[in-house]
C-alpha cells in the first residue's frame, strides 16, 4: 500500500512536472525511467534493429506533450507508478500497431483460457465460444486500471510473483493470490452481464 509520504512525494513531483521544473524532470527520470523502459520493452516489436531507445523517447514525449496532458489526467485512483506503466504500454502498443511493427508474440485478444484455468484448482477445462471471448475482453476493459494491470502482469504476461509484489508495494504472496481470485471472479461477473446484454444468457 502506498504510504502518505510517498503519495505526497508523487503529488509534489507531478506539480513540478506540470509547472515545467527541470529539477522535477530529472527526479522523474531517476525514479520512473526504469519503469518506463520496462513498459516499453514489455511490447515485442517486429524488427531486426533494436528500437527500444527510440520508443522510450517517444513514450516520454507522449507523457509530456501538450503541457503534460497525459500526466494531468491521473486521478490518484491507483499508484502513480502503475498509471505510468499502463499508459506507456498502451501508447507503445497503439503506436507500433499503427506502424505494423507488432510481433506475433503480443496478445490483443486476452488469453481467457489460461486466465480462468489458473483461477481455481480442480476446475474442469472449459471451451469458450467466440461470443464468450468477446464478452470477456469487454469485461476486461471495464476493470479498474490497477486490477487490469495486475492481471496483465501476473497472469497474461506471467511476471514473477515477487516482481508483482514489489511493483504494487505488497508484502505477502497471499495478497497477490487473493487479489487474483477476486479480480477473476469480477471478470466472470462482468462477462456474464455482457452476454446478457447481447441476449445470449
Amino acid at each position: 500500500m502506498q504510504t502518505d509520504s510517498s503519495l505526497n512525494d508523487d503529488k509534489l513531483l507531478l506539480e513540478g512536472l506540470v509547472s515545467g521544473s527541470r529539477r522535477a524532470g530529472g527526479e522523474f527520470l531517476d525514479r520512473f525511467g526504469g519503469l518506463i523502459h520496462a513498459a516499453v520493452r514489455s511490447v515485442d516489436i517486429r524488427s531486426n534493429v533494436v528500437e527500444y531507445d527510440d520508443l522510450f523517447m517517444d513514450a516520454l514525449g507522449h507523457l509530456f506533450d501538450n503541457e503534460c496532458k497525459v500526466l494531468k489526467s491521473f486521478k490518484w485512483k491507483c499508484k502513480f507508478s502503475a498509471f505510468l506503466y499502463m499508459v506507456t504500454r498502451r501508447y507503445i502498443l497503439d503506436k507500433i500497431t499503427r506502424e505494423n511493427r507488432l510481433s506475433s508474440g503480443n496478445v490483443y485478444e486476452l488469453d481467457i483460457d489460461s486466465l480462468f484455468s489458473s483461477s481455481t484448482e480442480g476446475d474442469d477445462e472449459e471451451n469458450f465460444s467466440d461470443e464468450q471471448r468477446s464478452a470477456f475482453n469487454e469485461a476486461f476493459e471495464q476493470l479498474d486500471p490497477k486490477d487490469a494491470l495486475f492481471i496483465r502482469m501476473l497472469v497474461l504476461e506471467k511476471q514473477p510473483v515477487e516482481d508483482v509484489m514489489k511493483f504494487f508495494g505488497w508484502n505477502s504472496e497471499n495478497t497477490v493470490y487473493a487479489r487474483k481470485n477476486k479480480t477473476i471472479e469480477k471478470l466472470k461477473s462482468l462477462s456474464r452481464k455482457a452476454l446478457q446484454r447481447r441476449g445470449i444468457v
